[in-house]
C-alpha cells in the first residue's frame, strides 16, 4: 500500500478533500499505523474517484476522428474560400498503415466534428480598450457576415465550436488581469461560442472550461480550454500596446520583452517570481481536470505558446515557474496535446528537442500553434523582421523548419483503430498541408523529472547578454582608437608648431 500510495501520491494530494489531509499529515506520517491506514484508504478513494473523470460538458454519444482549429481572425482581411478549405482538409496519413493510407485518398474528407478557436476570433476596430458592445457587434458580424461564410461553415455542417480567447477578443491588446468588465466579455465570447453553460461556468473568475467527447473505453478525446488573461500578472515591463498614447506601441511591447529577458534575465525572474499565469483557483481546476481525466486524448488550447523561446511574443516562458509547473502537469497527462495561436505562424514545438537531434521520441507531448488565418507575421509593418526572429529562436521547435510563416490552420485526425493520432497545418489559402508530426502514438507520457523540466530550453536565458558586451567592446574600442588617433594628430600638429 505504501508503494501504491507513493505512486500516486501526486495524484491524491489535489482530490478534495485529501488536499488538506496531506498538507496536515504530511510525508513523516507514513511511520504510524493509524495514518498507514489512512493512506491505504486514500489510495483506494482514489481509485474510486479517479473512474468518474471531472469535466464540465459531457457528450457521451460524440466519437471524434477529425478536430480543425485556427486563430487571430480579422473581419476585414476575412476571405469567402477559408472556410471551405477547412471543411476539405485532412492530413496526408493518419495511420502507418499502407492500406489505411490507399483507403484514406480515395475516400471524400467528412467535414469535421469540432472546431477549436485557439484565440483572438475576432479583432475590434478600436487600439485601445473594446467595450463590451463593441465585442458583441465583432462577434454578430463574424457569425452573420455571408462573405465570410462562419456562419455557414457553423450551421451546414453541425460543427461543435470550442475553444479559447486571447487578448483580441479579451478585450485588449496583450491585456491580462487588469481589464474592466471580465464577466461580461466571458459571456459575450461564450455566447459567440454558443456553447451549453453550466452554474459553476458561469460562476468562474475566467472563461475556462472543459468538455468530453465520447464515452466508449479507448475513444474519449477531453478538451481543456485555459484562460490565460483573466488572472495573468504583467510581464517584468507592462506591455504598451493598448495604450493609446504610445505611437507603434504594439512593436515597442515585442521590443521590450526582448531586451528583458535577452539582457536582464535575473532581474526580470525575480519581478514575475510570484506572478500568475492562470490564478489559484484555475490551477487547481486544471490539475483535478488532468490528473483525473480517463480520456485517451487531452486536447490542452492556451492561447499563448507554451514553448516558444522566442521572447518577442507573449508566452509562458515569460513566466519560468509558471510554465514549470505546467510542463510537470502535460508530462503526467496521458496523450496530450497542447494547442496555440497567437503569433501569426504555424509552428510544432517539442519540450525534448534539446534531447535528440531529430526532435526527439513519441514518448512526449507536443505543441502545435496555428495562427493567424487571415494574416500572417510576414505582413504590416514589422512584417521583415518575422523570418530573421524564427531563424533565430528555433531550439524549442520539433525541427528547425516546422514553422509556417504565411496563413494557416490545424488539423488533429485521429485513428482509433491504430490508436494514433496525426497533427497537421494547412496553408489557408489552398488546403495544402505544410506541416505535419506524422502518426503519434495515444499512449505517450512520461512524467518528466526535475532534471528533464531544468532541461527545457527557456525564454528567459539572457542570450542578448554577449551581443551586448560584444557591441560595448566595439565602440569602447572605437572611441579608444578615435581618442589615440586625437592624440597623435594633436601631437603630431604640436611637432610642427615646434618647427616652425
Amino acid at each position: 500500500s505504501f508503494k501504491l500510495f507513493n505512486q500516486h501520491r501526486e495524484q491524491i494530494a489535489v482530490i478534495p478533500p485529501f488536499k488538506k489531509m496531506m498538507m496536515k499529515n504530511g510525508a513523516d506520517s507514513q511511520t504510524t499505523r493509524r495514518n498507514h491506514l489512512l493512506f491505504v484508504l486514500l489510495v483506494f478513494a482514489h481509485a474510486l474517484y479517479d473512474v468518474v473523470d471531472a469535466t464540465d460538458l459531457n457528450y457521451p454519444n460524440a466519437t471524434i476522428a477529425s478536430i480543425s482549429f485556427g486563430s487571430c481572425h480579422k473581419v476585414k482581411y476575412g476571405r469567402p474560400g477559408l472556410w471551405p478549405q477547412i471543411l476539405s482538409s485532412r492530413s496526408t496519413s493518419t495511420s502507418t498503415s499502407a492500406a489505411a493510407t490507399s483507403k484514406q485518398q480515395q475516400q471524400q474528407p467528412a467535414p469535421p466534428q469540432v472546431f477549436l478557436w485557439t484565440g483572438d476570433s475576432i479583432y475590434p476596430p478600436v487600439r485601445g480598450i473594446a467595450s463590451v458592445e463593441m465585442l458583441q457587434r465583432e462577434y454578430q458580424r463574424m457569425k452573420t457576415n455571408n462573405t465570410i461564410g462562419y456562419g455557414k461553415f457553423v450551421q451546414e455542417n453541425d460543427i461543435q465550436v470550442l475553444g479559447s480567447w486571447d487578448d483580441h477578443d479579451y478585450g485588449a491588446n496583450d491585456y491580462g488581469a487588469f481589464l474592466p468588465h471580465k464577466m461580461e466579455r466571458k459571456r459575450a465570447f461564450w455566447d459567440f461560442l454558443d456553447i451549453d453553460v453550466t452554474d459553476s461556468m458561469q460562476q468562474r473568475q475566467g472563461a475556462y472550461f472543459s468538455v468530453t467527447l465520447g464515452s466508449e473505453e479507448g475513444r474519449q478525446v477531453k478538451i481543456i480550454s485555459l484562460d490565460t488573461r483573466w488572472h495573468r500578472d504583467n510581464h517584468c515591463i507592462p506591455s504598451v500596446a493598448a495604450d493609446t498614447r504610445v505611437p507603434l506601441g504594439a512593436g515597442l511591447a515585442c521590443l521590450t520583452r526582448w531586451l528583458s529577458v535577452g539582457l536582464f534575465p535575473h532581474w526580470c525572474s525575480h519581478q514575475v517570481e510570484n506572478a500568475t499565469v492562470l490564478g489559484q483557483e484555475q490551477w487547481d481546476w486544471l490539475e483535478e481536470e488532468l490528473l483525473t481525466s480517463t480520456a485517451d486524448i487531452n486536447i490542452v488550447i492556451s492561447s499563448i505558446q507554451v514553448l516558444s523561446t522566442n521572447p518577442a511574443m507573449e508566452g509562458w516562458g515569460h513566466y519560468p515557474q509558471e510554465r514549470r509547473k505546467f510542463l510537470k502537469l502535460l508530462s503526467q497527462t496521458r496523450g496530450a496535446l497542447v494547442l496555440s495561436g497567437d503569433v501569426h505562424y504555424g509552428e510544432i514545438l517539442n519540450p525534448a528537442a534539446h534531447l535528440v537531434e531529430d526532435g526527439g521520441g513519441d514518448n512526449t507531448f507536443l505543441e502545435v500553434t496555428s495562427s493567424g488565418l487571415t494574416h500572417s507575421c510576414t505582413k504590416g509593418l514589422f512584417g521583415m523582421m518575422c523570418v530573421p526572429l524564427l531563424n533565430w529562436f528555433h531550439k524549442h521547435r520539433w525541427t528547425f523548419d516546422a514553422r509556417y510563416e504565411n496563413r494557416n490552420f490545424g488539423q488533429i485526425d485521429i485513428d482509433w483503430e491504430h490508436e494514433q493520432m496525426t497533427v497537421s497545418v494547412h496553408d489557408a489559402a489552398t488546403g495544402n498541408q505544410v506541416l505535419t508530426t506524422g502518426p503519434r502514438s495515444l499512449h505517450q507520457y512520461n512524467n518528466w523529472t526535475a532534471q528533464e523540466l531544468d532541461g527545457v530550453v527557456q525564454c528567459m536565458n539572457g542570450h542578448l547578454i554577449n551581443v551586448a558586451a560584444g557591441v560595448v567592446a566595439i565602440v569602447v574600442a572605437c572611441l579608444l582608437i578615435f581618442l589615440s588617433c586625437m592624440s597623435l594628430s594633436s601631437n603630431t600638429n604640436k611637432s610642427k608648431r615646434k618647427q616652425l
